[in-house]
């Protein structure tokens, strides 16, 4: 009676395990940018903003020393009381976009890719640097963006379009990432951990500013 009990138990255990695993690659095939590797890009709608306000000059308290990454308590982070809006990241290759927000603190970064303090906004000279969790749509797939990629910015009235130059991985020490960059007058760069699920390190995508469009 036991023998037959455990083995509807490993059964049991097996089936779960084999539905747990197809439900899995079945939503990361769903989720996957299949048109990134045809050499396909679309540009998607804008998402819905998080803030009525707008960041009209950015700030820092005190230098970073280290790069934002993944926070196991990040569920119970709390979300910002004022949050300011600093425009919509759109990435055509992965045809997915996001709000940017102000600040990297792991509340805001619940609300979407958040603005590192300090650094410059949208379309500046100098190094607009943006932070995001790899479990968003966004950047679940950053990998798949390189070279001469482009990445749109937009504030509140102009669209900003920028083209990678280089794709790397960094120690979360490297701050340096944050600098500006010589030899680039306005550089965007875009970071997030990596390997997934794993964060010991950064993937870091650095874009020149090539264009800026009024909003219609």
């Amino acid at each position: 009676m036991e023998r037959k009990t455990r083995k509807k138990l490993e059964r049991g255990l097996l089936i779960t395990g084999l539905l747990v695993a197809s439900f899995g690659l079945l939503y990361e095939g769903f989720h996957y940018p299949w048109g990134a590797l045809f050499g396909k890009e679309t540009i998607p709608d804008d998402p819905a903003p998080v803030s009525e306000h707008w960041v009209e000059q950015s700030v820092a308290e005190e230098a970073p020393v280290y790069l934002v990454g993944e926070d196991p308590y990040n569920e119970v982070a709390v979300l910002p009381e004022d949050a300011f809006q600093v425009g919509v990241i759109k990435i055509p290759k992965l045809s997915q976009a996001d709000n940017v927000v102000e600040g990297v603190e792991q509340g805001s970064l619940k609300l979407g890719v958040g603005h590192m303090p300090g650094t410059a906004l949208p379309g500046e000279t100098g190094n607009c640097v943006l932070a995001g969790h790899r479990p968003s749509d966004l950047l679940r797939h950053l990998e798949l963006v390189g070279e001469n990629d482009t990445v749109l910015l937009s504030d509140q009235h102009t669209q900003y379009t920028y083209s990678v130059f280089r794709t790397m991985t960094v120690e979360p020490t490297e701050v340096w990432i944050t600098e500006p960059v010589e030899g680039h007058e306005s550089v965007l760069t875009l970071f997030t951990c990596t390997p997934y699920n794993v964060s010991t390190h950064r993937l870091v995508v650095q874009a020149d500013l090539v264009s800026a469009e009024p909003l219609e």
